[in-house]
């Protein structure tokens, strides 16, 4: 199976389970042929400033504005 099959695979497999958000920090590049765009279109922003464009989302069928929000760790990988 090639990389392709495996974003198609997690991002149907996370519409299904109704997540409304995928986050990334990847290259832009290579990330938005997948429907990726930087998270601050979204209204996430990053956790570190210096991450800009390279912190990215993916809206899924679930998303609304309301996820919209600083990102933050969940507990167990708090820095």
């Amino acid at each position: 199976m090639g990389i392709s099959a495996l974003m198609d695979a997690l991002l149907t497999a996370a519409d299904v389970a109704h997540v409304p958000l995928i986050l990334l920090l990847g290259s832009p590049q290579y990330y938005s042929r997948f429907g990726f765009r930087p998270a601050e279109q979204l209204g996430v922003s990053p956790p570190e400033a210096g991450w800009g464009d390279a912190f990215q989302a993916r809206p899924l069928t679930a998303y609304t504005s309301l996820v919209a929000r600083p990102f933050q760790y969940a507990p167990a990988f708090s820095p």
